[in-house]
């Protein structure tokens, strides 16, 4: 048995102590006098003495339990297993989806005037908390996980009622096994506390919600426990996302004849597809207006793209490099969240490349003298034009300085640098910088992989001794050609057939390794790896970080005629392109995240497209993570503006297609015995439900029978004569009076 309000209870035994003061404090006191020897008066007197006592003792044990008892009837007792009289109190915990598909809305006008699946779900909400009683108590988990995991249950039912009112659809996919695992923990709890809990789940299941191949959670809550959800949604919607803007170099260059500028804005559908058409509309600040493009659907068709050339003019983004925000748009549809999607680029005059040899490694000499680094060079700076802006710095002096504002960082003589170099270069690539390496020319043993192993903590182990090859090795592409290489992989076959590699450094990939390119062997010869801001910090596994590239031959003829091949210049110059690029791109935040700002370390808060300010910790990560998706401005401790950031939505959170219900009952009855909501009376759930019986009304009829007890002896043990006692009082009464007291008795007689 357990009780709602245990403090009436305990007030009620505390209350016992008031008649047992009386009984003790208010006592009689008589004076003996003294008599002649009247012993057998005595006797009599001291038997009489004892049966009074015995009333007082049996009246003074009902009025203290009538004290508990009344107690206890206010503390709402509660039977195990119900069956009895019903009154106990209940908890219901509202599972409410609120994630992307939740936004849909009944028509295509202004989104104030639609009403939208959140709305319909928020009515469910309320007319389930109507029927409730007061006492009982109503908690809301939200399946988007946007805020905090639960809402904990309260009796104030009608502000439960006002929050649910002011929800809003989160720009996110709805997390349901979570949201599950935390509502039954919910009403595990408020079982265990003696309520009659119960889950309600109230969602459409579209696509965007749940997806059948999710493990479903082992909630492992007792059968008392009512689990009750909506029935999944019948009508199909119609939505069409912009998908993503894909750049063909996220840094452009204006006028560099390598596809900069090239964009391509993808579209998805879901619902109904049958043949229409979408306007796409492309805006960047600072440009020349571009001109609408129409894409038409056919029936069945799922995707599409657009293809569009941006309008960078170097005389329009000055001499400096500036964040050239594209943002793409369609027509509002019944789902507006994912009708725009934006993108950061960066516009630069050129490129600047750090490249780190010992100075005096010009153009002049012969082509057997010409080492790593002045074969890196011609092919970083070709002299046809290129784009790259290239720095040449001392390797045993490098400073932290020397790094600012480059894109990239060559390092064909990794064992010139100093331990401090290294800790520069690592700071460098854990902001979104990239490195690519390739072994000292000249050495046998590579004493420098140490202070390397220590700085990058790379995802490969590399051999200490230059492996000499008794037969020239050719390169091959593996199966999937690599984002890095992604423009060449048309003609990279050719390129590579007449490369042959003599030495290298025998390389083991780990996990997060990729091989752009391999030796006929199958021995890694060319790969990269992503650089995490903290490698110790278990958060970071998701953090962009920076890119690193390493070649296992260093680009000169000694070890590979691959400088000597027409390989050499559009392998050098895609992997500075590409590899800046990628590193830029992996930097794109969704909603729901806390991405760290790591290239942009001076970061002190973000200004979201609604202008609200989300201050940043000391890591460089959002205090919340990102509710908005758009646009977010970067500021400074002193309000500057530092930067942009582009944060978008998951684009599976936008399937609206319907689920069959024998799938989504499937999934459920994996993680419990869930029953179905009448849509047209879903309180009726709460009347199925099995009610705890109360023991606050029997406890109550025994209170009443007590008193009516007390008052028959008190009449009687008071020795009444015509309703009146020896001292004129009416008797019957629970407590002396003054009158009773000042009635006096016959002195006691001792001998």
């Amino acid at each position: 048995m357990m009780l709602s309000a245990p403090g009436f209870l305990l007030a009620g035994v505390l209350a016992t102590a008031v008649p047992v003061a009386i009984f003790l404090l208010w006592r009689h006191r008589r004076r003996p006098v003294r008599w002649a020897a009247m012993r057998f008066l005595l006797e009599a007197e001291q038997a009489r003495r004892r049966r009074r006592q015995l009333e007082r003792l049996v009246l003074l044990a009902i009025r203290c339990l009538l004290l508990v008892l009344l107690g206890a009837a206010l503390a709402r007792p509660l039977l195990e297993g119900g069956g009895g009289v019903a009154g106990g109190r209940r908890t219901v915990v509202l599972l409410l989806d609120d994630a992307m598909t939740a936004g849909l809305r009944d028509g295509v006008g202004d989104v104030g005037d639609a009403r939208t699946v959140l709305a319909r779900h928020v009515a469910t909400a309320r007319d389930l908390i109507a029927s409730l009683s007061t006492g009982d108590r109503v908690g809301v988990v939200r399946a988007s996980r946007s805020g905090p995991d639960l809402l904990p249950p309260s009796a104030d039912l009608e502000s439960v009622g006002r929050w649910l009112e002011s929800l809003e659809s989160a720009a996110v996919r709805a997390d349901l096994p979570a949201a599950l695992r935390v509502a039954a923990a919910a009403a595990g709890e408020a079982r265990d506390a003696g309520s009659d809990a119960s889950v309600h789940l109230l969602s459409e299941f579209r696509a965007g919600t749940l997806d059948p191949e999710d493990t479903p959670p082992t909630l492992g809550l007792s059968e008392s426990v009512g689990l009750f959800a909506t029935d999944p949604a019948a009508e199909v919607r119609s939505n069409v996302a912009v998908l993503g803007i894909d750049a063909v170099r996220t840094v452009i260059v204006p006028g560099a004849a390598d596809g900069s500028g090239q964009v391509s804005v993808r579209l998805r559908r879901h619902g109904e597809l049958d043949a229409g058409e979408s306007t796409v509309r492309v805006e960047v600040p600072g440009l020349r207006a571009i001109e609408p493009r129409t894409v038409l659907w056919t029936p069945g068709q799922t995707e599409a793209s657009v293809d569009l050339r941006l309008p960078v003019e170097l005389d329009r983004i000055g001499g400096t490099a500036r964040p050239l925000v594209v943002t793409a748009s369609i027509e509002a549809d019944e789902l507006p969240v994912d009708d725009t999607r934006s993108v950061v680029l960066e516009a630069a005059p050129s490129l600047r490349i750090a490249l780190l040899d010992r100075r005096g490694f010009g153009r002049d000499g012969s082509i057997d003298r010409i080492g790593a680094g002045g074969w890196l060079e011609r092919a970083l700076d070709p002299g046809d034009g290129a784009s790259m802006d290239l720095v040449r710095l001392e390797p045993a002096a490098l400073a932290a300085a020397d790094l600012r504002g480059v894109a990239a960082a060559v390092v064909p003589r990794p064992d010139l640098l100093r331990a401090e170099g290294w800790r520069h270069l690592a700071s460098f690539a854990r902001r979104g910088g990239l490195v690519l390496l390739s072994p000292p020319e000249d050495a046998v043993v590579h004493g420098w992989l140490d202070e390397f192993d220590a700085s990058f903590a790379a995802d490969w182990r590399i051999e200490r001794e230059t492996q000499v090859l008794p037969e020239p090795l050719g390169l091959t592409v593996p199966r999937r050609v690599s984002p890095l290489l992604g423009l060449l992989a048309g003609e990279l076959e050719d390129l590579l057939r007449p490369v042959l590699v003599d030495r290298r450094l025998l390389v083991s990939p780990g996990e997060r390794t990729e091989t752009i390119l391999a030796a006929e062997d199958g021995s890694p010869w060319m790969l990269t790896a992503w650089t995490r801001p903290d490698e110790d910090d278990p958060a970071a596994a998701t953090d962009p970080g920076g890119l690193l590239v390493l070649i296992a031959s260093a680009p000169m003829l000694e070890w590979t005629n691959l400088p000597t091949k027409p390989l050499m210049v559009p392998l050098v110059q895609e992997t500075m392109r590409q590899g800046i690029g990628l590193a830029r791109a992996a930097s794109r935040p969704r909603v729901g995240e806390r991405p760290r700002l790591v290239r942009l370390p001076a970061a002190d808060r973000l200004e979201d497209p609604a202008g609200e300010v989300i201050p940043i910790t000391a890591d460089g990560r959002p205090v919340d993570p990102l509710v908005r998706p758009g646009v977010h401005r970067v500021l400074d401790q002193a309000g500057a503006e530092i930067g942009v950031v582009s944060v978008g939505v998951d684009p599976a959170g936008g399937r609206t297609e319907t689920q069959p219900a024998e799938s989504v009952s499937v999934w459920l009855a994996r993680s419990g015995r869930w029953q179905s909501m009448a849509a047209d009376d879903p309180a009726a759930s709460l009347r199925t439900a099995p009610a705890r019986a109360g023991l606050d009304r029997p406890l109550l009829m025994l209170l009443v029978i007590l008193l009516v007890l007390e008052s028959l002896l008190a009449r009687r043990f008071s020795r009444v004569v015509g309703g009146r006692d020896a001292a004129g009082v009416p008797a019957g009464s629970i407590l002396p009076t003054l009158a009773q007291r000042s009635a006096g008795e016959r002195p006691e007689v001792r001998a």
